[in-house]
């Protein structure tokens, strides 16, 4: 903005300069009088504008700080009119006549800038010769003294702008100015331009209503997290635009915070996972709100009564903002987590365990809960008849804190042995599936399944059948070939009419197959002939058992409702019971003999033992208490798996039972006539008459008062008609009721009724010293002829026992031995000593009893003894001193503490009473509405997990 102008001392060059092409002139550089032009244009303007950027500064801080909103309409459009109208005129004012300035003036500044203005150098570098040019001195002279002026105007500096604005505002009006500014910046926050353009935008007539932004982000409802609330009141002067409410100050301050929510503004993220449902709710204000998620902002939807809002599901972005009228109300940075897939390995491969069921250890994980977990049971090398299985399996519970962490493996258990697929190959793999549905699998597993192996042979031919047609469907009329083969010999089956129909059923089916090909409703009919042939009536009881007790374990290991658990409880219940009722007609309780109980095995399984069993399960499941639920159905099922493998005996089970029966009975009437012989002569020591009397129990009558249900039935009356197997030594009651004898009962039986003319001891008198009584000599010698007899019926006995069983039990030959020593005493007339003797005979012919019935039923290939004592019949037999009530289970498992092995503990049923009455309590006090706030909150989280 530099005028060109010609100077008087010579002919105006090209450039403007005044300095023709052959003077100094015309080299100096122009960027000094540029800036200085540009100094001169600074000190101008500024001198001319001060007072109109002065009001500028004022408007624009009025602007930011808020405040002219806040007056009423028409003062607020007078405000602004007088602002802008200062600002405007004195901006016209300034501007009027001004020019820029001319090349002269900027070269007169830069001369006088450097005290060179006496001299100006710059003009003369540029003047010319006006006369004596013909002269060569004259030039020469003239040439030098331009040089000269040319050095001294390059070495020149253009001073800075100096507008001196002192003098025209000695009152420092427009420092003022720009002090109000700078805070209303600040006050302004992180958008001055919303403001600013509410400052700009007065409303006249009616006021809108107060602002109140609402944002609810709720995530899925799979991830179990808390749904985060953000509100703003901008228009509240109150708390600044912050988030104010009416009657917040009477309210607890838990109470506040939930209602006042997160901060509208705040450098934080907020952090939610992908497919959060974003509600904005916008009530107030004017113009129509915009939800902007990083994207292209979403105008809200505008509802019948005035308010806005508008739902969207945020997968991605990276800012939340809520604008009305192009000020933001809510603005937050957000980070949106994506969901992950889920994890799923197997800890070891799936094998199968004591009770034939197929086992499963894996470990699911995903970062927000695994909602579903398979098995995918696949034929391994080619097609096969049945239909897959996809079995479903317990998924863990999801993380709290929203991240994959190391669980604890997940155990399940399927009994597959009815499966068409069992004792064949196949392909198991894993899948684990989120609430998103994603997915995840293992590697295939090939294994063989386990089968059901049957005793009855044609049942397990059926059942070989059944597998080959599996295997090759093709074959369907070779396998009616054998089926008719099967049912051709009646004598295998007992000549059981129903079996002959149904094989013969099967085979015309397989016969008339279409191609001959086997379908998959031919393979039922074979599985339910081999179980009908394996279990007779039992079969159908025992299926309804199976199917209740995979629905419990199915339940327990995916945290079921408590109702729910409930209600399989008492399916199982009732499943067990129609099995014990079809136990107990089928197999021929009165046509049995009575047989001792085997010692060896433990504690014995009382009817009822498996219903309690059940009680404590469902309140270990009400308690929360899942491994422990879990340990006891772990017992339970080995307590059904006996129960479920009942059948009758045999023929050479009855044949060797009887001969139990028989050894029994002999062995049960040396050890009476012992304790008799005992008593007698204990009765003759007058030494020992006040001392204590040696009480020796036979052990086969002290179990008797445990037997349970099934033993009772053993020892009822024949019916009429039927002799009874086995006199028993003693009466069945003194009502004639059957009730097995007790063991009060049993001792008041067996030792001898005091004198009639006895009289009581008086407490405090000293007992009278013994009396010399001299033993008839006839009375010794009936005594040791009765030993002397018993002790051969004892070696008679030991002689039976030695064809039948291959291992003499030591206790009976050390009997034997007592009771030579009791004979060799009364030969002597020592009564003391014969006692002694005779108690050792009956304390070795106990154990020598439990060890030789359970030798025999060893060597005669008898199965574990069960209730009452039956072969077949489930649980353990009876030991001395050890059963329920003892500190074992009906497993013979120690309970309340640590297990033998020292892996497991269960809890005992006070330990169960008192954490069932912590429960009550907490809930108790988590419903009292008068407890403050963060008390009840904790009080919840306590009672969550149960």
């Amino acid at each position: 903005m530099i005028r060109p102008q010609t100077t008087a001392r010579g002919p105006a060059t090209g450039d403007g300069s005044g300095a023709t092409a052959e003077t100094p002139g015309a080299a100096l550089p122009r960027r000094p009088v540029r800036l200085s032009a540009l100094a001169l244009l600074v000190e101008d303007l500024a001198r001319r504008l001060w007072p109109a950027l002065t009001w500028a500064a004022l408007t624009l801080a009025a602007l930011l700080s808020g405040l002219l909103p806040l007056l009423p309409g028409w003062l607020h459009l007078l405000v602004l009119t007088v602002l802008l109208s200062l600002t405007a005129a004195t901006l016209t004012v300034g501007l009027r006549g001004w020019r820029p300035p001319s090349e002269t003036q900027a070269r007169a500044r830069l001369e006088a800038s450097d005290g060179a203005e006496a001299h100006r150098p710059w003009t003369a570098a540029a003047d010319s010769l006006a006369f004596g040019a013909d002269d060569a001195l004259a030039r020469a002279l003239w040439t030098r003294h331009q040089e000269a002026m040319a050095a001294r105007a390059r070495a020149l500096r253009p001073a800075p702008p100096q507008p001196v604005l002192a003098r025209h505002d000695p009152r420092a009006f427009r420092v003022l100015a720009l002090i109000l500014l700078a805070v209303a910046a600040v006050v302004a926050g992180p958008d001055p331009w919303a403001r600013i353009l509410r400052g700009l935008s007065p409303h006249l007539g009616t006021p809108p209503p107060p602002v109140l932004a609402q944002v609810w982000i709720t995530p899925p409802d799979y991830t179990g997290q808390p749904p985060l609330y953000l509100q703003a009141r901008p228009d509240d002067p109150a708390r600044g635009g912050d988030t104010a409410d009416a009657g917040a100050a009477d309210r607890p301050a838990p109470a506040r915070e939930a209602d006042a929510g997160l901060p509208p503004h705040s450098p934080e993220p907020l952090t939610v996972p992908a497919g959060s449902a974003v509600l904005a709710v916008l009530r107030g204000g004017r113009g129509t709100g915009r939800l902007d998620l990083g994207a292209e902002p979403t105008p809200l939807d505008v509802l019948g009564d005035g308010g806005q809002r508008l739902t969207v599901t945020v997968d991605s972005g990276t800012r939340l903002r809520l604008i009305q009228a192009g000020r933001p109300l809510i603005d937050r940075p957000l980070r949106v987590r994506p969901d992950q897939p889920p994890t799923v390995t197997l800890v070891e491969p799936p094998a199968a365990d004591a009770q034939g069921a197929l086992r499963m250890l894996y470990r699911a994980e995903d970062d927000h809960g695994v909602a579903a977990v398979r098995a995918l049971v696949r034929p391994a090398g080619g097609q096969r008849l049945g239909v897959p299985l996809d079995l479903e399996l317990p998924a863990p519970p999801p993380a709290t804190d929203g991240s994959v962490a190391a669980r604890e493996p997940q155990r399940a258990r399927r009994d597959l042995r009815a499966h068409p697929w069992a004792g064949t190959s196949v392909a198991v793999r894993l899948r684990a599936e989120d609430a998103r549905g994603q997915t995840a699998r293992t590697k295939a597993v090939t294994l063989v399944l386990p089968d059901r192996r049957f005793t009855h042979p044609v049942a397990q031919a059926v059942a070989d059948l059944r597998r080959a047609l599996v295997l090759a469907p093709h074959r369907a009329r070779a396998v009616a070939q054998g089926l008719n083969d099967l049912a051709d010999d009646p004598s295998a089956y007992d000549e059981r009419l129903p079996v002959f129909l149904a094989l013969k059923a099967a085979a015309a089916r397989l016969t008339l197959a279409p191609h001959g090909q086997a379908r998959d409703e031919d393979l039922p009919p074979l599985w339910s002939i081999a179980l009908a042939l394996e279990d007779g009536s039992l079969a159908l009881a025992r299926r309804a058992l199976a199917e209740a007790r995979e629905a419990l374990r199915e339940a327990i290991e995916r945290d079921a409702p408590a109702d729910d658990i409930q209600r399989r409880l008492d399916a199982v219940r009732e499943a067990m019971a129609r099995l014990q009722e079809t136990l107990a007609e089928t197999l021929p309780f009165a046509s049995l003999p009575v047989l001792p109980p085997l010692p060896e095995n433990g504690a014995m399984l009382r009817p009822d033992d498996i219903s309690r069993m059940l009680d404590d399960l469902a309140a270990l499941n009400d308690l929360g208490a899942k491994e422990a639920a879990e340990a006891l159905l772990d017992q339970i099922d080995q307590m059904l798996d006996q129960l479920q493998g009942a059948r009758p005996p045999t023929a050479a089970e009855l044949r060797a039972m009887t001969e139990m029966a028989e050894m029994a009975r002999r062995l049960r009437d040396v050890v009476e006539r012992q304790q008799a012989l005992l008593d007698e002569t204990f009765a003759l020591d007058p030494a020992a008459a006040d001392g204590p009397r040696p009480e020796v129990v036979p052990p086969l009558s002290r179990v008797l008062e445990d037997l349970p249900l099934h033993g009772r039935r053993l020892l009822a009356p024949p019916p009429s008609g039927v002799a009874p197997d086995v006199t028993l030594p003693f009466d069945l009651g003194p009502d004639g009721d059957g009730r097995p004898p007790s063991t009060g009962d049993l001792r008041r039986w067996l030792e001898p009724a005091p004198p009639a003319d006895a009289s009581p001891a008086v407490e405090g008198t000293p007992p009278a010293p013994p009396a010399e009584v001299r033993i008839p000599a006839e009375v010794l010698a009936d005594l040791e002829g009765r030993q002397q007899a018993l002790r051969q019926m004892l070696e008679d006995l030991m002689a039976d026992l030695a064809e039948r069983t291959s291992d003499m039990p030591p206790a009976l030959n050390e009997a034997n031995l007592a009771m030579r020593d009791a004979e060799g005493a009364l030969a002597e007339g020592d009564i003391g000593a014969a006692a002694r003797a005779q108690g050792r005979a009956l304390e070795a012919l106990r154990q020598g009893g439990d060890q030789a019935m359970a030798g025999m039923a060893r060597r005669m290939g008898l199965r574990t003894l069960g209730v009452g004592g039956l072969p077949g019949l489930p649980g353990p037999g009876l030991g001395r001193g050890r059963g329920p009530g003892q500190g074992r289970d009906p497993l013979d498992r120690p309970v309340g503490g640590v297990s033998d092995d020292g892996v497991g503990r269960l809890p005992t049923e006070p330990d169960t009473r008192r954490a069932r009455d912590i429960l009550l309590e907490l809930r108790r006090r988590a419903n009292q509405p008068d407890r403050p706030p963060p008390e009840r909150n904790y009080l919840d989280r306590l009672i969550a997990p149960f």
